[in-house]
């Protein structure tokens, strides 16, 4: 499904734009836990971030171990309010 009312674009051209440089951490684990357990529609987009990942030399759940370990690190030590926060 599209944004007001227009066609959605193809998956292949919407991942291309972020071809050429490194995924952010922090994006990387998002778009990996949005992803999970979606429409298998999204499965493409999914099997391109994980190629991505293993191109930078991790893995999806591996960098998802990761981030969420060290967001709890800086929830116990009271630096912010975290995930749960939506933003």
């Amino acid at each position: 499904m599209g944004v007001n009312g227009n066609a959605a674009e193809p998956v292949a051209l919407v991942l291309q734009r972020y071809e050429q440089a490194p995924l952010p951490e922090a994006f990387a684990v998002q778009l990996v836990q949005r992803l999970r357990d979606q429409d298998p529609d999204v499965v493409p987009a999914l099997m391109w971030l994980e190629g991505r990942l293993t191109a930078q030399g991790t893995m999806a759940e591996e960098i998802v171990h990761i981030c969420t370990e060290a967001a709890c690190v800086v929830l116990h030590r009271g630096d912010c309010v975290g995930p749960a926060s939506g933003g």
